[in-house]
């Protein structure tokens, strides 16, 4: 079994073939939005040490500046996260296109076999009930933004207090071990609920085809549907409520 590490980078290699431009994207939408972050942190800096000096006009001048750039990269933010929108939907399209592609050259006795079939479909509700791939993508993007922004940031309070620069990088690692240990816990659970929801759903669709109904009715697959679905749904439960608790 592939680590999640070898996949994440296949995934990343895979996704960059079908769909180049989400990337540059993502790129070029980071650079303005950490651009902003550290003018406005070195701007407000300035603006207060003006302040601190009593010269009025010179911190009106500066208020001025910051307004009128943060307008203008507001202009652009907005429509690069228009364009980003954009792309996310063609670079999901030609993942998609691409598992296909696949899947078409897959041999036909893989497909007739359960444990391949079985596995086909876990990949499919991932992608179509939890977006997995939506979620992948946007997580990437989040993640360059704020590793851009935090390094604009340290380089600034370098400048000015060694102390800050330790206090954020000690709240930086609380935040990555906060959230390391909160993924995993994600992980483990939608590990196991995925396949259970999957069949979950599987019964509920089943159960409100109404082609159906005479013969749910008439015969005991009826009951035995409608006792499964009672099952993996109580099992569903079980999960959430000992996630809860």
């Amino acid at each position: 079994m592939n680590k999640p590490r070898q996949v994440f980078s296949k995934f990343i290699a895979i996704a960059y073939k079908c769909h180049k431009p989400y990337f540059y994207t993502v790129i070029f939408k980071t650079l303005v939005l950490s651009g902003l972050t550290v003018f406005n942190a070195y701007s407000l800096s300035i603006l207060i040490s003006s302040l601190e000096k009593g010269s009025l006009e010179t911190s009106l001048i500066i208020g001025l500046v910051i307004v009128s750039v943060n307008l203008i990269f507001s202009f652009f933010s907005k429509l690069i996260e228009r364009l980003e929108r954009v792309e996310e939907t063609k670079i999901r399209e030609a993942i998609n296109q691409r598992i296909t592609l696949k899947l078409m050259k897959v041999p036909f006795r893989y497909l007739e076999d359960p444990y391949y079939l079985d596995l086909k479909d876990r990949a499919k509700f991932a992608i179509e009930n939890q977006g997995a791939i939506t979620q992948f993508l946007s997580a990437i993007a989040t993640l360059f933004q704020s590793l851009v922004t935090l390094s604009g940031l340290v380089a600034i309070m370098i400048l000015f207090d060694f102390l800050l620069v330790a206090v954020l990088i000690a709240a930086v690692v609380l935040n990555i071990v906060t959230i390391g240990i909160t993924l995993k816990i994600q992980l483990k659970f939608y590990r196991d609920l995925i396949p259970i929801n999957r069949i979950y759903g599987y019964y509920l669709d089943t159960l409100l085809n109404d082609k159906n109904a005479k013969d749910y009715r008439m015969y005991s697959i009826g009951r035995f549907l409608i006792d499964k679905f009672a099952l993996y749904g109580k099992t569903t439960m079980r999960y959430f409520t000992k996630l809860v608790i």
